[in-house]
Order: C-alpha cells, then sequence, then structure tokens
C-alpha cells in the first residue's frame, strides 16, 4: 500500500473543511426558515384567537347565551398564551441571525471552492497559509453563529443529500446563464 502524500492529505482536510461549512451555511439558513415560519404560525394564531374571541363576544351580545361567553374567555385566554410566547420569544430576530451567520459563512464556501479549483497551482505553502486564513475565519463565525437544532440540521442534510439544493445540473446552469457562456 502507497503512502498517501502530503499534498494529497492537504486536498482531502480542505474538501472535509468544504463539506463542513456547506453544511453549517445550510443548517443555519434551514435554522432561519424553521424561526420565520414558526414566527408567522403564531402571528397567524394570535389573529385567528383574536377574530374567535370577538365572534363569541358579538355571540353573547346578540344571542345571550353563556356558551358565547365561555368560548370569548377560552379563545381569549389562547390569544393571551400566544401573544405571551411572541413577546417572551423573538423568532424573527432570532431567524435574522441564523440568516446573518449563514450570509457570513457563504463566501468562505465560495473561497474553499476557489482553493480547491487553484489547488495544483500553488505550493503547499500557499495552499497551507489560505487554508489557515479559512479555518481561523471560519472559527471566528462559528463562535458567533447562534446554536441549530437537530431538526435544521436534518433539514440541510435533506436538502444537499437528496434535493441537490446548493448545486445546479448543467442544463440548469445553462439556462441560467447568456447564451454564449453555455456549455
Amino acid at each position: 500500500m502507497e503512502p498517501t502524500s502530503h499534498r494529497t492529505n492537504l486536498e482531502d482536510q480542505i474538501r472535509e473543511a468544504y463539506g463542513r461549512v456547506t453544511y453549517s451555511q445550510t443548517t443555519q439558513v434551514k435554522q432561519a426558515e424553521l424561526l420565520k415560519e414558526k414566527d408567522t404560525c403564531l402571528k397567524w394564531a394570535t389573529i385567528i384567537a383574536s377574530i374567535l374571541t370577538t365572534g363569541g363576544i358579538l355571540g353573547f351580545i346578540i344571542l345571550n347565551t353563556q356558551y358565547c361567553a365561555i368560548f370569548s374567555v377560552i379563545t381569549s385566554m389562547v390569544t393571551l398564551v400566544i401573544s405571551s410566547i411572541l413577546k417572551s420569544v423573538d423568532y424573527n430576530g432570532q431567524s435574522k441571525e441564523h440568516k446573518n451567520a449563514a450570509d457570513r459563512l457563504w463566501p468562505i464556501r465560495e473561497e474553499y471552492v476557489s482553493l480547491l479549483i487553484d489547488f495544483d497551482t500553488l505550493t503547499d505553502e500557499e495552499i497551507i497559509e489560505r487554508r489557515d486564513v479559512l479555518q481561523n475565519r471560519t472559527g471566528e463565525i462559528y463562535a458567533d453563529a447562534p446554536t441549530t437544532s437537530e431538526k435544521s440540521y436534518k433539514k440541510a442534510q435533506k436538502a444537499l443529500k437528496y434535493d441537490e439544493e446548493q448545486y445546479f445540473s448543467k442544463e440548469e446552469l445553462n439556462k441560467l446563464l447568456p447564451e454564449r457562456l453555455r456549455k
């Protein structure tokens, strides 16, 4: 068995780092989407509960039945609980933090791709220098990035592995490019 060269190890390490950054960036996007959905659902639930409360009050006034009053009290309490959740947890703000982390990881991803493309034209020292810079910048972003959930990771995994969300087929890419640049 032939020993693995230092250069091959460097390339493997950079490829793995690219994969980790891609997963992290996509996971941050998915976490932002999940939080935005939660925020939207809770806001709609508040609106619907408020409408139901108003309907119950109107029903009580018009029909003068105790059931409408009880219904209004229950839906009013539901509205209060949902409003309290929205007041205590800023899902929209958290979503923006995850989007910001994803946006900061995006150029790192692209720089790893560029490093892999340039790999054969660079010396080992140049590769190591660029790798170290990318690792340090990535570490700084990770230190500031909000924590993601297992659900967002699974969504990212599905998007990357099965939906090929971050990639284009040659046909798709050709349709996006101006005609003179198509292959």
